[in-house]
């Protein structure tokens, strides 16, 4: 079970995506096989990759790019310069 002063502590350092990996780890067993180092290297992982998704986000949000450009979008013509086969690889 988990200790609630880590809990709240993670909640208060604003660790969200710690708190989360914890909390997982409790729940399923096969956490139980890694070593502390393992544990602790997932838990620390799971908090770099939401401040990564967060910060992204935050980037594309005050972007002034609202609408979403996919590469099949782009006009690839003699024109522009852009070989086709170029871009594909």
């Amino acid at each position: 079970m988990l200790n609630t002063p880590t809990t709240e502590r993670l909640r208060e350092l604003k660790l969200y995506g710690m708190l989360e990996a914890l909390k997982e780890q409790e729940e399923s067993p096969e956490y139980r096989r890694l070593n502390f180092e393992e544990r602790l290297g997932l838990i620390v992982d799971r908090e770099y990759a939401l401040r990564q998704q967060k910060r992204l986000q935050r980037r594309y949000e005050q972007s002034s790019h609202k609408q979403r450009i996919e590469i099949e979008d782009l006009i690839l013509t003699a024109e522009r310069g852009i070989d086709r086969r170029k871009s594909s690889s």
